[in-house]
């Protein structure tokens, strides 16, 4: 891996590993310490997944102008996450 390679990877672990931290230091002033860091996990990683999953979407369809497919795939991609996240929600509080 050449060395311009190497930075963009680490910049995008970068990012995300800020996020999870601003997002773990703001909610452990009103939750405790590992909730905090579950929360953490639980917010920006969905983030994460959403926004490489997008980039994919865009390279292969936006890009080569296939509109509908790319509103149709990324409508699902939405709905998914949302079922997810949903569900982890509901088992964790009941």
């Amino acid at each position: 891996m050449n060395n311009r390679k190497q930075l963009k990877l680490w910049m995008h672990i970068g990012v995300w590993l800020l996020a999870f931290f601003i997002h773990t230091l703001v909610f452990s002033r009103f939750y405790s310490l590992p909730l905090s860091l579950l929360r953490g996990l639980l917010n920006v990683a969905p983030m994460a997944l959403l926004f490489y999953a997008n980039i994919w979407l865009v390279n292969r369809y936006f890009d080569k102008k296939s509109y509908w497919r790319f509103a149709l795939y990324s409508g699902a991609l939405v709905l998914l996450l949302t079922f997810f996240g949903c569900a982890l929600i509901c088992r964790f509080l009941t």
